[in-house]
């Protein structure tokens, strides 16, 4: 639990300033790699709904030529449904571990 509030901590901390010289090129590649996580958590069934929210916000920033705003928001996503896997995975294990002595 310690490790999902310092990576979510740590998420907060990301902004679009970093990102200025983001390119169509690395734009293109964050929103791949954040819609592949994506499908991953909402395969396991841990996505979370501001996940989709950004990724929706990325997408639409990306079609209108801000590469630095998608790919920020796209990067944002991808931490997002990595931590929604990772909150999955640890609360299947604290389910068993409370229900299996």
């Amino acid at each position: 639990m310690r490790r999902l509030m310092v990576m979510t901590a740590m998420l907060s901390m990301l902004g679009t300033a970093a990102y200025a010289d983001a390119t169509k090129t690395s734009a293109d590649a964050a929103l791949k790699a954040a819609d592949a996580r994506a499908a991953l958590a909402d395969k396991a069934g841990a996505q979370w709904t501001s996940t989709v929210a950004l990724l929706k916000d990325a997408h639409k920033a990306e079609a209108a030529g801000d590469f630095a705003t998608a790919q920020s928001k796209a990067m944002k996503a991808d931490a997002m449904a990595k931590l929604s896997i990772t909150e999955a995975h640890e609360q299947a294990s604290l389910w068993q571990a409370s229900v299996i002595h």
